[in-house]
């Protein structure tokens, strides 16, 4: 074993002689062994920087947060950092939250994301999160990503203090009318993203247009998911108020056939604006049994699109399977590229399911595969094919795909790449 410096000899070394003198020291002075430790040598000093490295590994643990802030008064501030940077209020814990707050205003300003959950129950305590979120949103000066969540209805007065958002969700709920959201829209003079999953926003008209002196938000991307809005309405209001010019991005999921025209218009006056749009198309209107080819290009075009960087196309298969939904293959997305105008497009995703087969047998999958080989994609750097489906029908697929696609797999523009499963479970991960 190797000798410490804490372990004694095992020979001692031979005492003096003793003398009168030494013995009335030795009477007045215990023989108590020397500290050879001290209380700070207990705990190895950790400098800040490598403190706060550790913590920053445990960013999403709260539990191993919460631990590491009772540690010493030193791991106390990043712990917080961590700890509250997003929040979700309940009608349970808003309270609380908004005690904390007052006790410990520093919190406040380490908050950047906001949750809010509410429920349709009747009786007033789900209300009362929305009638304290005003106050509370003062003491949050740094919330850049708001979302909204629950089954409840919302309205937009209680989020008029949330200035600084400049991301907002809205899933799986409901806003009470479309004046409600417009004017929560209006609210968030920093707002860049806007996004609606599975939400219900309310059919009725813009009565009452936003009045607010706050200049309206330069909406980068718009997405659209599984989402009940009136096209035409919302459309128009963003267009009147000039909020169409600053859009980039466009994600709608699926779109329905008969929202093809306000969209489409809304598109053509985006313009070279638009960079990226992620698209699928479904048909559930009995009244309509065309395809969509005869509406693309009289009520739908890329056609003033001269600077877009990325399409992704969805089959409508497997839209069709959640919604029993009618319409066609994926037909419309070989129309869809021949509509681009100029070669600025880098990258073109498509998503086909296993009830496709016949389509990428067809002349006009051979059509728009040519079309994609043509000088029009000659700035195309990624084609990417998502496949899902049975592991039988994959196979087929990716045979037919490769077959006619193998020269640009060669030189690495395309790739593919496969989800074994249902086409609804490969969407609702993705929507």
């Amino acid at each position: 074993m190797r000798r410490g410096f804490l372990l004694r000899p095992k020979t001692r070394l031979p005492a003096p002689p003793d003398s009168s003198r030494d013995r009335d020291l030795n009477s007045k002075t215990s023989h108590a062994d020397p500290v050879l430790t001290t209380s700070s040598d207990a705990i190895p000093y950790l400098p800040p920087e490598l403190s706060d490295r550790i913590i920053d590994q445990l960013h999403d643990n709260l539990h191993a947060l919460k631990s590491c802030s009772r540690v010493c008064r030193n791991w106390l501030p990043r712990s917080r950092f961590h700890y509250f940077r997003a929040v979700e209020l309940t009608w349970s814990n808003g309270p609380r939250f908004a005690a904390l707050l007052s006790q410990n205003p520093g919190i406040g300003a380490l908050v950047r994301v906001v949750s809010t959950f509410i429920t349709d129950e009747e009786d007033e305590n789900p209300k009362s999160l929305l009638r304290a979120l005003p106050e509370i949103a003062l003491k949050l000066p740094n919330v850049d990503k708001l979302t909204l969540r629950g089954y409840g209805e919302y309205t937009a007065s209680p989020f008029r203090n949330f200035t600084n958002v400049r991301e907002l969700r809205v899933h799986g709920c409901e806003i009470s009318s479309l004046d409600d959201f417009v004017a929560l829209i209006c609210y968030l003079p920093k707002l860049e993203t806007l996004s609606c999953v599975q939400a219900l926003i309310g059919l009725t008209p813009i009565v009452k247009r936003p009045t607010s002196e706050r200049p309206r938000p330069n909406i980068r991307r718009l997405e659209f998911h599984a989402t009940r809005i009136d096209p035409t309405e919302f459309t128009q209001w963003l267009m009147s108020e000039n909020m169409h010019k600053s859009v980039e991005e466009m994600s709608l999921r699926p779109l329905h056939v008969l929202a093809l025209r306000p969209v489409g218009e809304f598109i053509s006056a985006v313009g070279s604006s638009l960079k990226e749009l992620d698209i699928a198309l479904i048909n559930t209107a009995i009244l309509y049994s065309g395809i969509f080819g005869d509406l693309l290009g009289t009520q739908f075009s890329l056609a003033s699109c001269t600077n877009i960087r990325k399409l992704v196309l969805y089959s409508t298969k497997g839209f069709l399977v959640r919604s029993s939904a009618q319409g066609e293959s994926f037909s419309w997305g070989a129309t869809m590229l021949s509509q681009v105008p100029l070669p600025t497009v880098h990258e073109v995703v498509l998503w086909v399911s296993d009830a496709d087969l016949d389509f990428i047998r067809s002349k006009e999958w051979e059509t728009a595969m040519e079309l994609i080989r043509s000088p029009r994609f000659s700035s195309l750097k990624s084609l990417l094919v998502k496949i899902w489906g049975s592991e039988k029908a994959v196979e087929d697929l990716q045979t037919v795909i490769r077959k006619g696609l193998r020269d640009l797999e060669t030189n690495g523009v395309m790739r593919i790449e496969v989800q074994l499963g249902s086409p609804v479970a490969s969407l609702v991960q993705n929507v």
